[in-house]
């Protein structure tokens, strides 16, 4: 499937999905992961967004210009994404502020290890030893997990459950 949209996506077009999101361990969590390998395997560098409601993501592939390799992968940085977007939504009528939809896009870094993924925010360079660093992306935090979850009980303390 991913094959055939890359071939009729011309170089820097984009193939976009919605997906089930999901907290950490969680298969819908690992089905994005894996779903965004993919998609960079036979398209190219993945973006993602967190959508207003937190059981989907958004992942877009843009395709590259040649094969893989220095020179091929084009990255928007969040401030180029949310300018043009912005512009675009003007230029279409729209009453809403597509640049504010767009603007905290994280770039997909697949390890090299399989399931291996790492998000980081597109163009900006953070503090590697920043506690937020790693809370940071779209995947959904274990709260969001606990408060859905039927049999969970605020008085047991996290981890021995």
């Amino acid at each position: 499937f991913l094959d055939d949209c890359a071939a009729v996506v011309a170089p820097g077009g984009v193939v976009v999905a919605n997906l089930f999101n999901g907290v950490d361990g969680s298969v819908p969590r690992a089905n994005v992961m894996a779903f965004a390998a993919a998609l960079d395997a036979h398209v190219g560098p993945v973006t993602s967004w967190p959508v207003e409601q937190p059981v989907n993501v958004v992942l877009a592939a843009r395709k590259r210009k040649g094969t893989a390799g220095e020179g091929t992968e084009i990255r928007f940085t969040r401030r180029e994404l949310r300018n043009t977007g912005s512009v675009v939504g003007k230029e279409a009528g729209l009453e809403w502020d597509a640049g504010r939809q767009v603007r905290r896009a994280f770039w997909v870094e697949n390890g090299e290890v399989a399931g291996s993924f790492h998000e980081r925010a597109a163009g900006l360079n953070l503090n590697p030893l920043s506690r937020f660093v790693d809370r940071m992306g779209t995947v959904m935090p274990a709260e969001w997990a606990e408060d859905n979850d039927p049999g969970y009980n605020p008085d047991v303390p996290r981890g021995s459950r």
